[in-house]
């Protein structure tokens, strides 16, 4: 199953790859100011306010476009927006292949190698995870089981970020 689990912050990426694949989507982020804007989007495009969608009619308009957000709307039963931490909602969900995780995880955060190991040990081989701060990443991630999948990661690139791309290659290493 093409299952995938995204983070958000600006609650428009997940959109920009959901709506490209069809994805099975869980769109995940632990602040309420957050959920309550994606949910208010997701009722704004199910009920073709288009401009609303739009976040006051200004943002992304060129990117989606009218046909792009009829594809969204048939969609929406596709996606599933939970209020939580990404790391406990792939270790209780299965089926997942991609996690999105923006930045969610950092090197402020002292488990940021546990927490990978975490999400890698509920990846198939093969699974993908996107990261924005990718420089965080290079110390831990061959140990959590990962490569750098460096085509994806040059698509991925952003002049104001820093992303990568990791592929699912062996099991994370035990402790």
């Amino acid at each position: 199953m093409d299952c995938s689990s995204w983070f958000w912050r600006s609650g428009i990426w997940f959109v920009r790859i959901w709506r490209s694949y069809g994805a099975r989507v869980v769109a995940v982020d632990n602040r309420v100011d957050q959920i309550d804007f994606i949910n208010a989007r997701i009722a704004a495009i199910k009920n073709g306010n288009y401009n609303s969608f739009f976040h006051q009619g200004i943002l992304e308009q060129s990117f989606f476009g009218l046909e792009k957000c009829e594809m969204i709307r048939r969609n929406l039963c596709l996606l599933t927006v939970l209020e939580g931490d990404i790391v406990d909602v792939c270790e209780s969900k299965t089926g997942f292949n991609k996690v999105y995780l923006s930045n969610a995880l950092t090197n402020n955060d002292k488990h940021l190698f546990f927490n990978l190991k975490r999400i890698s040990g509920h990846l198939p081989l093969g699974g993908l995870v996107y990261a924005a701060n990718g420089e965080e990443f290079i110390e831990v991630y061959e140990q959590s089981g990962f490569a750098c999948d460096q085509g994806l990661t040059n698509l991925a690139y952003q002049p104001c970020w820093n992303p990568v791309v990791l592929r699912k290659i062996a099991e994370p290493e035990q402790d």
